[in-house]
C-alpha cells in the first residue's frame, strides 16, 4: 500500500539525491526513514563539537604530563648530583658540573624538596590522571553517538508504523462512512414511506453523523502523523513524498515465521556491547587506575586524596553493577514485550481466519438472494478490519524487535 501525502515537508535532499523541481513524487521506505533520520542528527553535530574541543584539552593535558615527567627527570638528577658533590665529597666530571649549575640556575641552589603528597598534587593529577580522564569523555561521547542513533531509530520507526496503521484506519473509516451513507438513504426510504418511525430514523442520521465526525478525527491526526513523520527526515520544500508499507500483500500476512532468538542471545550480546555498561565500564577503569596511583604515592589511608579516591572506586563500582541489572532489566522486558506482540499477530490472524469462514456463509446467502447488498458490505467491512488487525499486530511485533535487537546492539531485522 502506498499513501501519497502533498503537505509541507523537509527533506534532506544531498542525502537523498533528488531535485527540488522534478516531477516525479518522493517515495520514502522504512528503511530510507531509518537512514535519513539517523544521518541528519543535530545533536550528532554538538557532540563532535564536545569531542573536538576535548581532544585540544587532552593534548594540553598529554603536553603538561610530558613537561612534569621532564621536571620529575630533571629534579631527579639534580638531587643525585648534589648529593655526589655535598654530601658524598666526590668529584664531578666537567659534563656533570656543567649540568648541575644548570638545575642551580632553574631550580635553586639547592633540589627542591617534594613529598610523594606534593608529587602527586603538583605532577601526576594535573598530568597523567587528568590526560587519562579526558581521553576517557572522549571514548564515552563516541558511544552516546550511537545510543543517540539507536534512539532516533526507534522514535522513527514507531512514527512510521503509527503513520501506515492510521492509513489503514482511514481505509477502514471510509468504507463504513460508504456503508453509514447506503444505510442512511435506505432508511430514508423507509421512514417516508412509514416503515420506521421519525425516532429510529433519527438515531440512524445522529449515528451517520457520528461516523462523519470520527472519519474527520482520523483525517487530522494523519495530518498530525504526517508532519510528525517528515519532521524526523527532512529539509523544509515543498514536495509530494509517499510512504510505502514494509508489509507484503496480504497472502503474505499469514504466514509470517517468527524472526526472533532466545532471550539468552538478547542477554548475551547486550551486556557485552550497551552504551551504559561500555560507559560504566570505561569510568571504573579510570577510577581503579587513579586509587592504584593514588595509594602508590601515599602510605597514610587517612589523607583526603586517599579517602576520595577510595569512594570514587566504590561508586564505580555500583554505577557498573547498576548498570549489569538494569540493562539486563530493559532487555527482558523489551523480550517479554516481544513475544507479546508475536502472540497478538497470532490471536489476529486466527481472529481473521474466523471471520474468512463467516464471510464465504455471507457470500453463499447473498448469491442466493438471501441477503442484500448492504448486509455483503457489513460483512465485507468486519473482514476488512479483521485484516487491519492483523496488519497492526505484525508492525508492532516488527517494531517491538527492532527495539529487542537495538537495546541488545544485535544487528537489525530486515523489515
Amino acid at each position: 500500500m502506498i499513501k501519497r501525502i502533498s503537505i509541507l515537508v523537509m527533506c534532506i535532499l544531498m542525502l537523498i539525491n533528488i531535485d527540488v523541481y522534478a516531477e516525479e513524487d518522493l517515495i520514502v521506505t522504512v528503511d530510507e526513514a531509518l537512514k535519513i533520520s539517523t544521518d541528519s542528527l543535530d545533536k550528532q553535530d554538538a557532540i563532535d563539537e564536545k569531542i573536538d574541543k576535548l581532544w585540544d584539552a587532552y593534548y594540553q593535558a598529554k603536553s603538561r604530563k610530558e613537561q612534569f615527567e621532564l621536571t620529575l627527570e630533571n629534579l631527579e638528577n639534580y638531587e643525585e648530583l648534589y648529593d655526589k658533590k655535598y654530601k658524598l665529597n666526590e668529584t664531578l666530571s666537567l659534563e656533570e658540573q656543567t649540568e648541575l649549575e644548570g638545575y642551580m640556575k632553574k631550580y635553586g641552589d639547592e633540589p627542591p624538596y617534594y613529598t610523594n603528597q606534593d608529587i602527586l598534587e603538583e605532577f601526576i593529577i594535573p598530568g597523567e590522571l587528568l590526560q587519562t580522564s579526558i581521553y576517557a569523555e572522549i571514548s564515552k561521547l563516541r558511544n552516546e553517538l550511537d545510543m543517540i542513533e539507536n534512539q532516533v531509530s526507534i522514535n522513527t520507526m514507531m512514527q512510521y508504523n503509527q503513520l501506515l496503521s492510521i492509513y489503514d484506519s482511514v481505509d477502514l473509516s471510509e468504507e463504513l462512512l460508504r456503508i453509514s451513507h447506503e444505510s442512511l438513504l435506505e432508511n430514508t426510504l423507509k421512514w417516508t414511506l412509514g416503515e420506521i418511525s421519525e425516532y429510529e430514523f433519527n438515531i440512524m442520521k445522529f449515528e451517520d453523523s457520528i461516523s462523519v465526525m470520527e472519519h474527520e478525527v482520523l483525517l487530522n491526526k494523519q495530518e498530525n502523523t504526517e508532519m510528525i513523520m517528515t519532521s524526523l527526515i527532512s529539509d523544509s520544500v515543498m514536495i509530494d513524498i509517499e510512504y510505502v508499507d514494509y508489509l507484503n500483500g496480504i497472502e503474505d500476512l499469514y504466514n509470517v515465521s517468527p524472526n526472533h532468538q532466545e532471550l539468552e542471545d538478547y542477554l548475551s550480546s547486550g551486556l557485552s556491547n550497551r552504551v551504559e555498561i561500555k560507559n560504566a565500564q570505561i569510568d571504573l577503569e579510570v577510577k581503579q587506575n587513579e586509587f592504584e596511583v593514588v595509594t602508590s604515592y601515599l602510605s597514610n589511608e587517612l589523607l583526603s586524596l586517599w579517602v576520595d579516591a577510595d569512594i570514587q572506586l566504590e561508586e564505580a563500582v555500583h554505577i557498573y553493577d547498576t548498570s549489569l541489572i538494569n540493562v539486563q532489566e530493559d532487555i527482558t522486558n523489551n523480550y517479554l514485550m516481544m513475544l507479546s506482540s508475536w502472540n497478538k499477530y497470532l490471536d489476529a490472524t486466527e481472529n481473521y481466519h474466523l471471520t474468512i469462514s463467516d464471510y464465504e456463509e455471507a457470500l453463499l446467502n447473498y448469491d442466493l438472494g438471501e441477503i442484500v447488498q448492504l448486509d455483503m458490505d457489513i460483512v465485507e467491512s468486519k473482514l476488512l478490519m479483521y485484516e487491519n488487525q492483523v496488519r497492526l499486530a505484525l508492525r508492532d511485533y516488527k517494531f517491538q524487535l527492532l527495539k529487542l535487537n537495538i537495546s541488545s546492539c544485535m544487528s537489525m531485522i530486515e523489515l
